[in-house]
């Protein structure tokens, strides 16, 4: 619903000039339209029980929005692509990697060859990783290495992680600079190099994950499956990959 929204303010209105309030009128016009009145009989629930889900959706894109908005406004990062599938080969250790990712958005700034990327998140996540993982996500590394790989994309100085879930109680986003990208590129190299060992040895990781839209595989996949989603915790990739930090851990403190 976001990116449809986005997509119309793109297509329609301009992000530099319109106003909260214009915003705030389209989105709750806009997310009637989206929400049916017949959708409660697609998904089971009572009337009354959607419209309760219904409103607290709403305000939470509300508060999201309202800060989103105005930091699109000050920061003239402007919305240009959305769910984009981008690509680069890298250089890890001499070795060419082939990666690709599925970028939830990419700003630009007008007549500038300077981007962004976003990242949009649940919620925020405080769990302890090492520096390759900004913030528990390997991603806003990934994507600046895989845009700046390429000169025809620009110069990506940002890459945000947006935090959508009940954003009035807790962090809105997170955002990670390509100058700060580069004083740990060597280590984020090492453990791209590490996974990629692994998958070469057949070692891949199980995910119970709500986006699986890049898999193969979901046609035989269990990660609905209790027992798999307990093989998933204690599978040998994410084994060595704990391994693989905490050896990394002790090696930086001495």
């Amino acid at each position: 619903m976001l990116h449809k929204f986005y997509k119309y303010i793109c297509e329609n209105k301009n992000f530099s000039q319109i106003s909260w309030e214009e915003t705030e009128s389209l989105f709750k016009d806009f997310a009637e339209k989206e929400f049916k009145d017949t959708q409660y009989k697609k998904i089971g629930l009572y009337p009354l029980l959607l419209e309760n889900i219904k409103r607290e959706i709403v305000d939470n894109l509300l508060n999201f929005l309202k800060m989103d908005l105005k930091d699109i406004q000050e920061t003239a990062f402007y919305p240009v692509q959305f769910e984009e599938t981008k690509e680069a080969c890298l250089d890890i250790n001499g070795t060419k990697l082939n990666i690709k990712a599925r970028i939830d958005r990419i700003d630009k700034k007008p007549n500038s060859p300077e981007g962004r990327a976003i990242d949009y998140k649940k919620k925020y996540n405080s769990a302890e990783f090492p520096a390759a993982f900004f913030e528990g996500s390997f991603q806003p590394p990934l994507y600046l290495a895989i845009l700046n790989a390429n000169t025809e994309n620009g110069k990506f100085t940002y890459a945000t992680l947006n935090f959508i879930e009940n954003i009035k109680k807790t962090v809105k986003s997170k955002e990670i600079s390509l100058e700060t990208f580069n004083t740990f590129k060597e280590q984020f190299k090492e453990v791209l190099a590490f996974l990629n060992n692994l998958a070469t040895e057949g070692i891949f990781p199980l995910y119970q994950n709500d986006r699986c839209d890049n898999c193969n595989f979901t046609d035989i996949c269990r990660r609905h499956h209790l027992q798999s989603i307990k093989r998933a915790r204690k599978s040998v990739c994410f084994k060595k990959l704990k391994e693989y930090h905490e050896r990394k851990s002790e090696g930086s403190t001495r």
